[in-house]
């Protein structure tokens, strides 16, 4: 199984918003903070998938991001299905935020409508009863924070044992700019 960008957003990326994954060359172009953590949230927030069209105790209505692109570029990505993580992102890191597996979806003209678990319904009532603030309002972003079948994936990756292969590295820099690494495989001549 390849590993594409959107497996590896799922998994590592703090992304801020839907047109910014969150995966970056850290800062190997200089202090660029902003370029590395949109400033929404510090946490991990994996991949978009929408933004919330209307919201009631137990269930969420979301308009889905177009995945064409997720679907060109050969990744396994899949919509939503019944235990991924997803969490609503209202802008207020400070404030419990709305999220949990999922126990029920399903589609209707590019929306995906959610039903949580008990757990989950009892967080959102429990916030009803206590402010008039709502968990889920509309136009929040909506993240997935878990699949089975990437996390599955991944650790099987990661229990491999890495590839070995001889590699050249030459550094080169100048007072004021930066770094210039380059990493050659010596058998595939791969930079």
């Amino acid at each position: 199984d390849g590993v594409s960008r959107l497996d590896l957003t799922h998994v590592f990326a703090r992304g801020q918003d839907g047109t910014h994954d969150g995966l970056t060359p850290g800062f190997f172009e200089g202090p660029k903070h902003q370029r590395l953590v949109r400033g929404r949230s510090p946490r991990h927030r994996g991949v978009h998938v929408g933004r919330v069209v209307s919201s009631n105790r137990g269930s969420l209505v979301i308009e889905m991001d177009d995945d064409d692109e997720r679907r060109m570029e050969g990744s396994n990505f899949r919509p939503l299905k019944r235990g991924d993580g997803i969490v609503v992102d209202r802008g207020m890191p400070q404030d419990r935020e709305l999220g949990g597996p999922i126990y029920d979806v399903m589609y209707n003209e590019g929306n995906a409508i959610i039903r949580f678990g008990r757990d989950v319904e009892r967080t959102w009532k429990e916030n009803d009863q206590r402010t008039s603030a709502a968990m889920a309002p509309k136009g929040s972003h909506v993240w997935k924070t878990a699949d089975a079948e990437i996390g599955k994936r991944m650790r099987r990756l990661a229990e491999l044992d890495p590839p070995r292969s001889p590699a050249k590295v030459a550094i080169e820099g100048r007072v004021g700019e930066p770094l210039t690494v380059r990493i050659a495989d010596e058998r595939s001549g791969r930079v």
